[in-house]
């Protein structure tokens, strides 16, 4: 199990502080120095080839294609967007039904071309928490869009799957109602973030 970085210092000192009062005790101390002795290396065992994030160096590469993929949308660049994904891209958009789901970098393409990162006035998505684990990514973020002269912000929970440099699957989590609401109180009847769905793809093609 992967130590904390305040767990560790935390242990640290606690065990400065418990070797005066364990060594002053009865007993054997040439063998208590060495049983404390172990303690400590067995912590810097466990941390070994680790940096300083506790993350691997692979995890924290893994990382940095799904920041960076993330940030392609604040650019909104669909070229640079489509580049860090694969051929066979599953993108799982939580609240809609599975039907909804985006298959394939053809249609990830199309669908994303009449997204608001890329068709809005400006969009900026700001994430908040990220870190990996292995070859998945978990991003808290707000996508922010500016449509009409109105800033729109969805909170969002998400996660990427990255697989040989390049993002298989990603999936978000998101409150429809709260979003629903807001754009009921801001725009007019019949007003949609994503100008094209999954559904209209298909029955183009």
């Amino acid at each position: 199990m992967e130590i904390s970085n305040s767990f560790k210092y935390g242990v640290l000192f606690g065990a400065g502080l418990f070797t005066g009062y364990y060594l002053s005790t009865s007993g054997n101390r040439k063998s208590k120095e060495d049983q404390l002795a172990q303690m400590l290396v067995k912590i810097e065992e466990d941390d070994k080839g680790r940096e300083p994030s506790y993350m691997t160096k692979r995890e924290q590469e893994n990382l940095k294609i799904a920041l960076d993929f993330l940030h392609s949308q604040d650019l909104m660049d669909l070229d640079l967007m489509c580049s860090y994904v694969c051929d066979d891209i599953v993108y799982v958009n939580e609240p809609f039904p599975k039907k909804r789901d985006i298959c394939g970098k053809k249609m990830f393409r199309e669908v994303f071309a009449s997204s608001p990162c890329i068709w809005a006035t400006e969009a900026k998505l700001e994430v908040l928490q990220s870190c990996c684990r292995g070859n998945t990514v978990f991003v808290t973020r707000v996508d922010q869009f500016l449509v009409d002269g109105h800033w729109i912000a969805v909170p969002i929970n998400g996660y990427l799957k990255i697989r040989d440099g390049k993002i298989a699957f990603w999936k978000d989590y998101w409150c429809y109602k709260k979003y629903r609401d807001y754009i009921d109180k801001t725009y007019p009847p019949g007003f949609a973030l994503f100008r094209k769905t999954r559904d209209q793809v298909e029955s183009n093609n």
